[in-house]
């Protein structure tokens, strides 16, 4: 069963999207603005905004011996529901190689790891070693989708063209200007000050999504059946846009 309920985000916020250069991130400044910046690792960033609750775009929390229910309760939200792949167990997340990844996950979840998921494994990696360290992450940080957050802020029947399109640009900056004041100037100082091979223009939309949907209003959606037993007091789950409860 997957239940929403309101997150309790302490402020200021942040959205953070992982990117060739290591960690994006949008967020608050004193002054109601928005700052961006560029982190090689995730420990960093956690180190230097402690003050901060984080909306990562990364999946937070790796079940045994089922696919998270989470995973697929999200993708009804999703205007392509392939955009949401499945978390790999835990085992196929520290793999060394593709093909161990995928026979690992086969024989745990018999399912494969698509190329998307091992993809970022390494980055999965960071975030579950510092939630599993005690770095007090848990209630700081949380799991959201940028992607699922653009689909459920724009009321109506639509579709969003995908994300690395000059189309799916424009699409997404005209979405968050009216409901994120700053966000377009935000975009325009991040493309001039961050080399686009460390990153790209939709890992500045993406964190951007993110701050918007973390500063409110927001919900959060869990599976009591989504369980970590290496990460003791945490509930995996993610933050949406509050229109998913309706949606």
């Amino acid at each position: 069963m997957c239940l929403i309920d309101a997150p309790e985000m302490r402020k200021p916020v942040a959205g953070v999207d992982g990117c060739p250069g290591g960690w994006f991130v949008a967020m608050d400044t004193d002054d109601g603005g928005i700052a961006t910046r560029l982190y090689p690792s995730l420990e960093e960033l956690v180190g230097e905004l402690q003050d901060y609750t984080l909306l990562v775009d990364i999946p937070m929390g790796l079940t045994p011996d089922a696919p998270r229910r989470l995973d697929a309760a999200l993708r009804r939200w999703s205007y392509n529901p392939s955009s949401v792949f499945t978390t790999p167990c835990r085992e196929a997340v520290y793999a060394e190689d593709y093909e161990e990844a995928n026979e690992i996950n086969q024989q745990r979840y018999d399912m494969g790891v698509s190329q998307q998921a091992f993809a970022i494994c390494r980055k999965i990696r960071e975030m579950d070693a510092l939630l599993r360290n005690g770095s007090g992450l848990s209630g700081r940080a949380f799991e959201s989708h940028p992607e699922l957050c653009f689909q459920i802020i724009k009321s109506g029947p639509f579709t969003l063209h995908p994300k690395r399109t000059p189309e799916g640009w424009q699409q997404r900056e005209e979405l968050l200007e009216p409901l994120l004041p700053g966000s377009l100037e935000a975009y325009d100082d991040a493309m001039d000050g961050f080399p686009h091979t460390q990153v790209a223009r939709d890992d500045i939309l993406d964190a951007l999504a993110l701050l918007l949907t973390a500063r409110g209003p927001n919900c959060l959606l869990r599976c009591k059946q989504d369980h970590d037993p290496r990460i003791p007091d945490f509930t995996i789950s993610v933050v949406l846009p509050e229109q998913a409860r309706t949606g």
